[in-house]
């Protein structure tokens, strides 16, 4: 994990990652904390080539967000 751009390797290295950020200052609904996740795969930086997934992901938490 790392919140550092410099740290990820620029080269070339068939290497898969993970990339999220954290809201801190979430939306609520009705009190309730949800998340809704969009899946994006970047096949090519140059030129730039991304598919963006059909299906996401919705979670609603089941207590009030405090």
């Amino acid at each position: 994990m790392t919140d550092k751009l410099s740290e990820i390797p620029q080269k070339n290295n068939n290497s898969n990652y993970v990339v999220s950020e954290y809201v801190a200052n979430p939306l609520l609904l009705n009190g309730y904390k949800f998340d809704m996740r969009i899946y994006v795969a970047i096949t090519c930086i140059n030129p730039l080539r991304l598919y963006i997934y059909e299906e996401g992901l919705a979670r609603f938490a089941t207590y009030k967000y405090s």
